[in-house]
């Protein structure tokens, strides 16, 4: 494994929930069910901000960070469009907040390997990962097929998943969207 970059997150936190209670007017429930200890939360997935609302929700409510998985092309520096928009910055934030990466189109079981042991090292070092078990963004804004990731690496680190809804109001560009964030009961992988 890589050294690692240095850890922004809490310096950055601040800042991340600025700018998103200045686009959103978040309420959040159900944050009796945020554990103490490591487990995978799944969010679902409608539009690029559903990572960083969910990770300040978190925070907001643990005082602790939330590592996201992530596709590579935010590390390769392609930026949030593929294109190279705010490649550098975004790079730079994945790294330094330490996201994990993944790549979405590889089959290789070393790959997986690799992004397995990740996350495996991140929760033994008593962080909470969040993946959305979609694998992408949801373009009609339902709820589609899950992936198994989450519930592979929930059974293999023996950690609860916690799932988490995201309901957003009508888009305005004249006042801040509504979002609903709902942290769910945890579900013990093992029960299944």
């Amino acid at each position: 494994m890589a050294k690692e970059k240095t850890d922004y997150y809490p310096q950055l936190y601040p800042i991340a929930r600025y700018m998103i209670d200045r686009r959103f007017d978040r309420t959040v429930t159900g944050e009796e069910n945020i554990l103490d200890e490591p487990a995978v939360y799944v969010p679902n997935h409608i539009i690029i901000e559903d990572s960083p609302i969910v990770a300040v929700s978190f925070t907001e409510t643990t005082g602790r960070p939330l590592r996201f998985v992530a596709k590579q092309e935010f590390f390769d520096g392609k930026g949030i469009d593929d294109k190279g928009k705010w490649g550098r910055m975004t790079r730079w934030v994945v790294e330094h907040t330490h996201m994990i990466p993944i790549d979405r189109e590889s089959t290789s079981p070393r790959d997986l390997m690799t992004f397995q042991n990740t996350v495996a090292h991140r929760l033994r070092q008593g962080d909470s990962v969040a993946l959305h078990p979609e694998g992408t963004r949801s373009d009609d804004g339902k709820l589609h097929k899950f992936r198994s990731g989450a519930a592979r690496i929930a059974i293999a680190e023996k950690v609860p998943i916690v799932p988490v809804g995201l309901v957003y109001g009508k888009y305005s560009n004249n006042r801040k969207t509504h979002v609903d964030v709902m942290f769910g009961q945890p579900i013990l992988a093992e029960e299944y």
